[in-house]
């Protein structure tokens, strides 16, 4: 097992408890302590970092934007923001159940929650998100992944 593999493992691990742990302090009903969610959100950045997961470390940066505006009280937990956690946090479970195979459509996913979550830290209004685009391959593209793959083949021989 390599060392990026293990890694990952323990990222894993990790974020995956302060993710539960930050969806327990906004499931109530009450406003949650912003400190708390300061740290956790800060805690999971920091897992991400350690992990090599930097679009995931953007991320949890951004959702930490939010916390930190709802404790200096220049944010307010309004359904706005409480919303835009809960679907961040929704999303960012789901990638740490990717992180020890992570490609570049983890990549994506992170950089358009980081994007959605600074707007609301900012105090935007957030634009629906449209559906991913299937990927198509084209005409142009089948006659490249030939046209290579007889070339890897012949080298193999």
């Amino acid at each position: 097992m390599s060392t990026a593999s293990r890694r990952a493992d323990f990222f894993v691990l990790e974020a995956a408890e302060y993710v539960n742990d930050l969806n327990q302090l906004v499931s109530q009903r009450e406003p949650p302590d912003a400190e708390r969610l300061v740290r956790g959100a800060r805690a999971l950045r920091g897992a991400a970092l350690m992990a090599g997961l930097g679009t995931f470390a953007r991320a949890s940066a951004s959702l930490e934007s939010i916390a930190r505006g709802v404790r200096d009280h220049a944010l307010a937990w309004d359904p706005h923001a409480r919303r835009g956690w809960q679907e961040g946090l929704a999303t960012l479970r789901g990638l740490v159940g990717r992180a020890t195979t992570w490609a570049a459509e983890e990549d994506r996913q992170a950089l358009a929650l980081s994007e959605r979550l600074e707007r609301i830290a900012g105090g935007q209004a957030t634009p629906e998100v449209p559906p991913p685009q299937t990927a198509v391959l084209t005409p142009g593209v089948r006659a490249f992944i030939a046209r290579e793959s007889v070339l890897i083949a012949g080298s193999l021989e």
